[in-house]
């Protein structure tokens, strides 16, 4: 039997502690002005309002006008109701960077050269067992560099 969805939300949109953010959504073009297109309401928990930014830019602008948007928000309220205010970006994801899978056998066979200093350097001991350590310490330090 199908329902309309208007009476399945009916009365989750007449709790009393939900008025003020429902009227919060309904007026925020009104309350932001024009920045109203550049910023939406992300999520509210407790005392916190997360606000969805469109992209760097106006993340970092309005992150500097943050207690003046959050005095602003809880002026609009029946009171305050909000003591902290956070901006993401929205919309827009960061691929991760695929990490290259090596093998140990790879990654410990890989050909790796030493600058001339460090051949001077190496040159320069005495001991052939400390040479060697050494040696084999700056390959691992140069394949280390390139993960």
């Amino acid at each position: 039997m199908a329902t309309h969805i208007k009476s399945l939300l009916s009365p989750l949109l007449q709790k009393k502690e939900n008025n003020w953010k429902i009227g919060l959504f309904k007026r925020w073009p009104e309350i932001m002005g024009t920045l109203s297109t550049h910023v939406s309401i992300e999520k509210i928990q407790d005392d916190s309002i997360i606000l969805g930014v469109q992209n760097s830019s106006w993340l970092q602008e309005l992150y500097l006008m943050g207690p003046t948007i959050l005095e602003t928000i809880n002026k609009s309220l029946d009171q305050p109701r909000f003591k902290t205010i956070r901006f993401k970006q929205r919309g827009t994801k960061v691929p991760k960077k695929k990490e290259q899978k090596r093998t140990a056998s790879t990654f410990w066979n890989a050909p790796v050269t030493i600058s001339e200093s460090e051949e001077r350097a190496l040159n320069r001991i005495e001991d052939p067992d400390l040479k060697e350590v050494l040696h084999t310490f700056l390959v691992r330090c140069h394949r280390e560099k390139k993960r």
